[in-house]
């Protein structure tokens, strides 16, 4: 099974359209989640982890690293925390060395402060 297919059985199981999926990883349109379920488009290594977390899987599942039967599958993701990190990735995933390292501070101090 490519992870494609991997995918879209993950998004299935969640009760999931496709649109709702393109949502939650910062598509515009559900056509990009068609192309990658039908293995048109490759799925690049910083997607392949964003795909894992929103769909409360691993990478090892998606990427086929392990036998399916080893692999736990996380229970339902919560669905605002699924998008405000899927949100985060997707923003970190574009920042500059820079962005990130002052990201991290800020996270850091904050937390710290709690």
């Amino acid at each position: 099974m490519n992870i494609g297919e991997k995918i879209k059985n993950r998004r299935l199981e969640l009760g999931w359209s496709q649109q709702d999926l393109a949502d939650k990883m910062g598509y515009t349109s559900k056509s990009t989640i068609t192309r990658i379920e039908k293995g048109y488009n490759d799925v690049s290594q910083k997607h392949v982890a964003q795909f894992a977390e929103v769909l409360g899987t691993s990478i090892a599942y998606l990427m086929d690293w392990q036998d399916e039967k080893e692999v736990s599958i996380n229970s339902k993701p919560t669905t605002t925390e699924d998008s405000e990190l899927s949100e985060l990735i997707s923003l970190l995933n574009d920042a500059t060395p820079d962005q990130k390292k002052m990201v991290l501070q800020l996270a850091k101090t904050f937390l710290q402060s709690e």
